[in-house]
């Protein structure tokens, strides 16, 4: 049986081979969900930021038009309320904390590759 614990013999690489190869594809998959989700913040946080933006603009042509005050205040709330999800969910901050996980986990899978093609096979059998 073969000693997988030390770093001698084929059975040892071929184990090691494995498992670098899972975790490459792991990674992998790991990264890209990561950058799918930084993109997926990324936009909540565009379409929040406009809709604020045209909703504090209609709420200002509406005072300065006088018309329904009623309008206006429903206007004015809902530019509010998007402004005030937009500072506590924070979706700017956490579209880069994404980003920063797929790009560490692309380096990772990239070390981890190089492990595999140049490292693994410097070992002595």
């Amino acid at each position: 049986m073969a000693d997988l614990v030390s770093s001698e013999g084929p059975a040892w690489r071929a184990a090691a081979r494995e498992e670098l190869l899972q975790l490459i594809d792991e990674l992998l998959y790991t990264e890209k969900t990561h950058l799918a989700a930084a993109e997926r913040f990324s936009r909540v946080h565009i379409g929040l930021g406009l809709t604020a933006t045209i909703l504090a603009t209609a709420a200002t042509a509406t005072s300065i038009a006088r018309w329904s005050v009623v309008a206006t205040a429903l206007i004015t709330l809902s530019a509010a309320l998007v402004s005030a999800v937009l500072t506590f969910i924070k979706p700017e901050r956490t579209a880069e904390q994404h980003l920063g996980a797929g790009r560490q986990l692309a380096a990772l899978r990239v070390r981890s590759r190089q492990i595999l093609t140049l490292d693994l096979g410097r070992i002595s059998e």
